[in-house]
C-alpha cells in the first residue's frame, strides 16, 4: 500500500470539471513529480490534499488511514501533510529559528520564550535537511535556496510524512536548485516522502523517482523516471510533440539599437556597459544577487543607477522613467505577473494601456487571443486574473508587440509558466527579433538563456564575468562564469 493515495478526485467549479476521476499515489521514501501545464489540475490537487477544498467525489488515504471527505486543514497536518509553497511564507526581518518557530513554536521556560532552547531546536531541524545554517541568521541575508531550505526545515517534524513543494524552485537559478536537490536526496534517503510540483522539465530527471502528469483535469500517466525521456515527458505535458529548438546561433551584427556605458549602483560593483543590434537577442544572466536583476531593472527603466549613460537608437535616455523609454519604443515583460498585470481589469485593458476607441480594442484583442491560442478563446472580456500564468504571461507579451517596439526588455519572462506555453512565449520572441527588434533577456534560468540568446552577459558578485557566443554559449559554460570567483577575476586581470 502507498503512502499516500488519493481515489477518484472529482472537482467542479461551477459548470466546469476541474479534476474528472484522478487516482495518485505517493510510495515511502521517494520524490514524486506532480506535472502539467497552467490549468491542469495540479492546484486543485494539492488544494483538496491541504483541506483548503472540497472534493465533490473520491477519496484520500494516508499510511492506511481514510481522511473525511471534507477534511479541514488541521485534520491534513494531523495525518502528516505538510505544505511548502513558492512564496515561502518567511519574515525577512525574522532570524531562522524566529521563523521556524512562529510555525512550531518557542521553547518556554518559567512561562517565557527560551530563545537559547528555541535556536538548539532550530538547528536539529536544520540539520535533518542537511544544513548548518546558523539559527541566529536573519532571513533576508540569505540566497532563495537558503529560504527554501528554511522552510522546509519548518515543515519537518516527527509527525510529517508527506511533504508537498509546489513550485519552490521557480525562482531559483540552476546551481541553487541542484543544492536543494541535494538536500531533498538526503531527506528521500531517510524515509521522507516528496510531492514535487515544477514546470523546470529538466530538474525532474535528476532528482525524482516517478512522476504523474495530468491535463484537463485527468492523469494522463504515472511512470518510473528512468523508464522515460525528455520528449516522452513534454508530449505527455503539452499533448504533442514539441518543435525542434528555437537556439539561434551567432550572427553577423547589425546597427547598434541600445548601448549601456558605465552603469554603476547597488549590487554592482565595478561599471558595466553593453550593446544591443537591431534583431539580437541578449541574454543577461548570473546567480540570485549577481547583480543581472539590477542590471536589467536599470535598462527598463525601473530603478536608476548611480551613475552611468544610456542611449536608444543614439539618443541619450533617463534612468528610472519606464514612460520615456516606451516613447522610445522600448517596451518592458516582467515574469512577476503582480506587477505587470493589471488584475482586476480586462485581458483587452491590459493589451491597451494606451486607450484607442472600444470598437477598435475589442476587434483587436479578439484578434489577438485568435491569433496566438489565449485561452480560454472567448476571454478578452475577462478579468486576466482568471487566466492561468502562462495565457496571462502571452497576454503581456501581446502588449509589449502591439506597440511594434524596437527594444524589448524581458526579466524572468518565463517563471512559473509551463513547457507548452513557454515555446509559444520563445517563438513570439524570436519572431519579435526576425521583425528588427532589439530582445534583452535577463534571466537566472540558465536553459533559458543558453537556448535562446545570441550573446550572453554573465554576472558573478556585482561584476561581469564574462560574455559568451557562439560554441562557447553553453549551459555548462554559464554555470562555470556565475560561479567564477570574483577575487580571483580581480587578480587575473591586476596580472595582465
Amino acid at each position: 500500500m502507498a503512502l499516500l493515495e488519493m481515489h477518484g478526485m472529482r472537482k467542479h467549479y461551477g459548470g466546469a470539471q476541474a479534476l474528472a476521476g484522478v487516482e495518485f499515489a505517493v510510495e515511502r521514501g521517494e520524490i514524486h513529480a506532480l506535472l502539467g501545464g497552467n490549468g491542469a489540475g495540479k492546484s486543485t490537487v494539492i488544494k483538496i490534499l491541504a483541506g483548503v477544498e472540497r472534493a465533490d467525489e473520491g477519496s484520500i488515504t494516508i499510511d492506511g488511514r481514510t481522511l473525511p471527505r471534507h477534511h479541514a486543514p488541521q485534520a491534513a497536518a494531523a495525518a502528516g501533510l505538510r505544505f511548502v509553497h513558492q512564496d515561502l511564507g518567511l519574515v525577512d526581518e525574522l532570524s531562522i529559528a524566529e521563523n521556524v518557530a512562529l510555525e512550531t513554536g518557542f521553547a518556554r521556560r518559567f512561562g517565557l520564550i527560551d530563545f537559547g532552547r528555541t535556536a538548539v531546536r532550530v538547528k536539529e531541524r536544520l540539520a535533518s535537511v542537511a544544513s548548518d545554517l546558523d539559527p541566529a541568521r536573519r532571513v533576508g541575508e540569505l540566497s532563495q535556496a537558503e529560504k527554501v531550505i528554511v522552510a522546509i526545515a519548518r515543515v519537518l517534524d516527527e509527525a510529517a510524512s508527506v511533504i508537498v513543494l509546489d513550485e519552490v524552485t521557480a525562482s531559483l537559478p540552476s546551481p541553487e536548485a541542484a543544492r536543494l536537490h541535494e538536500v531533498l536526496k538526503a531527506a528521500r534517503g531517510r524515509g521522507m516522502s516528496f510531492v514535487f510540483v515544477t514546470h523546470r522539465i529538466e530538474e525532474i530527471f535528476g532528482l525524482c523517482d516517478r512522476a504523474t502528469v495530468m491535463a484537463n483535469g485527468r492523469r494522463v500517466a504515472t511512470a518510473d523516471v528512468a523508464s522515460i525521456d525528455h520528449q516522452m515527458l513534454v508530449r505527455w505535458i503539452i499533448g504533442r510533440d514539441m518543435g525542434a529548438s528555437t537556439r539561434r546561433e551567432a550572427k553577423a551584427r547589425g546597427p547598434l539599437r541600445l548601448r549601456l556605458e558605465g552603469a554603476l549602483g547597488a549590487g554592482i560593483l565595478e561599471p558595466v556597459s553593453l550593446d544591443v543590434a537591431e534583431g539580437e537577442i541578449l541574454g543577461i544572466t548570473g546567480l540570485i544577487g549577481s547583480g543581472y536583476l539590477e542590471l536589467a531593472h536599470w535598462l527598463a527603466g525601473l530603478e536608476t543607477p548611480a551613475s552611468g549613460r544610456l542611449d536608444l537608437g543614439g539618443v541619450g535616455m533617463p534612468f528610472g522613467d519606464p514612460r520615456r523609454l516606451r516613447q522610445a519604443k522600448c517596451e518592458v515583460v516582467v515574469g512577476d505577473r503582480a506587477r505587470g498585470a493589471f488584475a482586476d481589469l480586462t485581458v483587452r485593458e491590459n493589451m491597451f494601456p494606451t486607450r484607442l476607441s472600444l470598437s477598435v480594442e475589442r476587434r483587436r484583442a479578439a484578434e489577438l487571443v485568435e491569433r496566438y491560442g489565449v485561452r480560454p478563446g472567448d476571454c478578452s472580456e475577462a478579468a486576466i486574473r482568471t487566466l492561468s500564468g502562462g495565457n496571462q504571461q502571452k497576454v503581456l507579451f501581446l502588449r509589449a508587440i502591439e506597440q511594434q517596439p524596437q527594444v524589448i526588455v524581458l526579466i524572468d519572462p518565463t517563471v512559473g509558466v509551463d513547457v507548452g506555453a513557454r515555446e509559444e512565449l520563445y517563438a513570439i520572441l524570436h519572431a519579435e527579433a526576425a521583425r528588427g527588434a532589439s530582445v534583452i533577456l535577463a534571466s537566472s534560468d540558465f536553459d533559458e538563456v543558453a537556448a535562446h540568446s545570441h550573446r550572453v552577459l554573465v554576472l558573478s558578485g556585482g561584476t561581469v564575468a564574462a560574455m559568451l557566443a557562439g560554441g562557447d554559449l553553453t549551459r555548462e559554460r554559464l554555470i562555470a562564469e556565475a560561479h567564477r570567483p570574483v577575487r580571483r577575476r580581480h587578480a587575473q586581470g591586476a596580472a595582465a
